[in-house]
């Protein structure tokens, strides 16, 4: 009856300084994680500023202009996002058939 209360006390300790290992190794492997992004932001940040700085951005002699389709679709996404001035609405008028009629028709 002892000896087995000794191995259920012996083995909740053992049981205890596995979960603390285990709980210390995380925080450790936490830590680590922490400190390899921030030096691994830092090496990004060094090498996107080596970028930016050698890239040649007033001799852009090589650069196509845009197609003739995005400067269509710039300006689509443009015109879409100003605001009409307040009090001008576009009136819709149905003619005898229920139907819209065009804006050229109203003219």
């Amino acid at each position: 009856m002892v000896e087995t209360w000794i191995y259920a006390c012996a083995l909740g300790v053992a049981i205890l300084i596995q979960t603390g290992v285990y709980i210390g190794g995380f925080y450790w492997f936490r830590n680590e994680m922490e400190l390899q992004i921030e030096e691994l932001d830092q090496n990004l940040a060094a090498a996107i500023q080596k970028v930016v700085s050698e890239l040649p951005l007033g001799e852009l002699t090589g650069a196509e202009p845009p197609n003739p389709l995005q400067m269509m679709l710039m300006q689509l996404i443009t015109n879409s996002t100003t605001k009409k001035e307040p009090g001008i609405m576009d009136v819709l008028v149905r003619d005898e058939k229920g139907q819209f009629q065009k804006v050229d028709d109203l003219k």
